[in-house]
């Protein structure tokens, strides 16, 4: 979400040149969310930089070039206003060094789903693995919502079947190579054909020119790299999830509005969307 918003705001600044396009940007975007999900209590997860057993496991992980007209420090400037003002719009934040965001909401995805419909807001393909009669995703671009019966026709793939197809696809975000040569196409036909990578490796049977070992190779490190569930349970059992629990403050929120000249955080309708959150 901070970066669709820097490139969408990417000019946005207060009267005295403070860069402003995430503090304005994501409790626009944030807004927009809770309205459109019906949401009535929500937790926003901060990455933490990675986790170093990720880093471990493949050491170019997450390693890319950075974007040219990218200024880091104004960007990390105010995430670092967001992590600590965040919480009085009502929203509970999540944020801790050396744990990444998608941990968190799995862990959190997990735990909240025994009692609630939980939908998980982002882009990323990674947590249609944690999608569930009660657990959606939602992406705000399309603004659709990924249900256990229309992920495959959405993304070529079950919620069951999306590790097993990152893995052999990659994830080049994150900087993560899949099977070489393989595709959508030859992904789908090998998962029509095998059901998962797992039964394909212990089986003697064969598939075009896969080279077992190297496959075996690959899936044993990309799935532990891509699988929520199987990296939570392993590398942060016992973890507790650090919340900085969520006040609505419109004293505080009408204050940030004149720190930073933006008069919408001063609206109405605005704030009546976070008055609602528990």
């Amino acid at each position: 979400m901070m970066h669709r918003v820097y490139h969408k705001f990417p000019n946005f600044t207060s009267n005295n040149g403070t860069p402003t396009a995430l503090i304005y940007g994501v409790p626009m975007l944030l807004q927009s969310a809770i309205r459109d999900t019906e949401a009535d209590k929500v937790y926003v997860v901060f990455d933490g930089d990675h986790n170093p057993m990720r880093d471990k496991i493949l050491p170019d992980y997450k390693k890319r070039e950075p974007k040219l007209g990218f200024d880091a420090e104004a960007f990390y400037q105010q995430m670092s206003w967001l992590v600590d003002n965040l919480n009085s719009f009502g929203v509970h934040v999540v944020h801790q060094r050396g744990h990444e965001a998608d941990d968190w909401i799995c862990i959190l995805a997990r735990k909240l789903k025994a009692k609630h419909h939980v939908d998980i807001l982002s882009g990323d393909k990674d947590f249609h693995q944690l999608i569930r009669d009660n657990v959606w995703v939602y992406n705000q671009t399309h603004k659709r919502f990924i249900k256990p019966h229309s992920c495959k026709h959405h993304y070529n793939y079950t919620p069951k079947e999306c590790v097993d197809y990152l893995v052999l696809d990659g994830d080049k975000s994150d900087n993560i190579p899949g099977y070489p040569g393989f595709g959508p196409k030859t992904i789908r036909k090998f998962l029509d054909e095998h059901k998962s990578i797992r039964s394909f490796l212990k089986s003697d049977k064969s598939f075009g020119r896969v080279d077992k070992e190297l496959m075996k190779e690959i899936y044993i490190r990309n799935k532990t790299l891509i699988d929520l569930v199987r990296f939570t349970r392993k590398y942060m059992k016992g973890l507790k999830v650090p919340i900085k629990k969520g006040k609505f403050d419109k004293k505080e929120i009408k204050r940030f509005a004149i720190t930073y000249d933006i008069k919408t955080f001063t609206k109405t309708n605005f704030l009546e969307i976070y008055e609602t959150l528990k």
